[in-house]
């Protein structure tokens, strides 16, 4: 297919869609295929990227030292993030210590990409894959929303292809104890509904994406979640 634009590292940025942006606003995807300019990021972005990097660290046993994480983005905010990593990694280290889940064959962080049509593909990092579970961690309280679903339902098809299907699981580590939670253990939310609305917003991301090549301003999604994105400087909400 041939497309208005060829700037072969937009081009690259079009194809790969990560499967965290699969329920995000059009206009953000835009503004990141295209490399317009970004703001630094949010306070509870930052933290959330520190909070998966204390994770993996912890359950791979790799020795952290909070003091010492990157804080340049935000460094008036290191006393505040610090006060709350350390609390979450008590957390972690207690989940650790009396989880049944088998945690001795883990593998943490694992790149997956699932081909979709022409050439696009989903992209994304499974948190934590055991012989019998996908995991997914969250640094927030107990959620069943359909962005969870989907993501670890893209994370199953994924790993079906592999070996097997396997025991999908999101953990939570927003509360004083960690909670583990199969949301489709709820009859409300059975998988094969978010596989095809998994499905819907494939076929959508991509046709978003063939837009923006041909030279299309995608809509914007207003909402509260836009004073976190990192286009909030140039996008006007149109």
């Amino acid at each position: 297919m041939t497309y208005q634009v060829t700037d072969p590292e937009v081009l690259r940025r079009a194809k790969r869609i990560w499967v965290t942006e699969l329920n995000s606003c059009p206009r953000a995807q835009e503004h990141r295929v295209l490399n317009s300019p970004r703001l630094g990021a949010h306070y509870t972005q930052l933290r959330g990227t520190l909070t998966h990097t204390i994770i993996d660290n912890v359950l791979s046993d790799t020795p952290i030292d909070i003091e010492k994480m990157n804080y340049s983005e935000i460094p008036e905010a290191k006393n505040k993030l610090i006060e709350e990593l350390s609390e979450f990694e008590s957390t972690i280290r207690r989940w650790k210590e009396t989880t049944k889940l088998d945690l001795s064959q883990a593998k943490f962080e694992q790149p997956f990409e699932l081909p979709l049509r022409d050439g696009f593909v989903l992209v994304g990092k499974m948190d934590c894959v055991t012989p019998t579970h996908i995991i997914d961690f969250k640094s927030g309280i107990k959620k069943n929303t359909a962005e969870y679903r989907m993501q670890l339902a893209a994370y199953n098809e994924y790993q079906k292809g592999i070996d097997k299907e396997h025991i999908l699981t999101n953990i939570f580590f927003g509360d004083s104890e960690a909670v583990e939670f199969n949301p489709f253990d709820n009859p409300k939310t059975p998988y094969k509904d978010t596989l095809t609305s998994l499905q819907e917003r494939i076929d959508t991301t991509v046709r978003y994406r063939e837009a923006i090549l041909n030279g299309w301003s995608l809509p914007c999604e207003i909402g509260m979640l836009c004073a976190f994105c990192r286009s909030r400087g140039i996008c006007n909400g149109y």
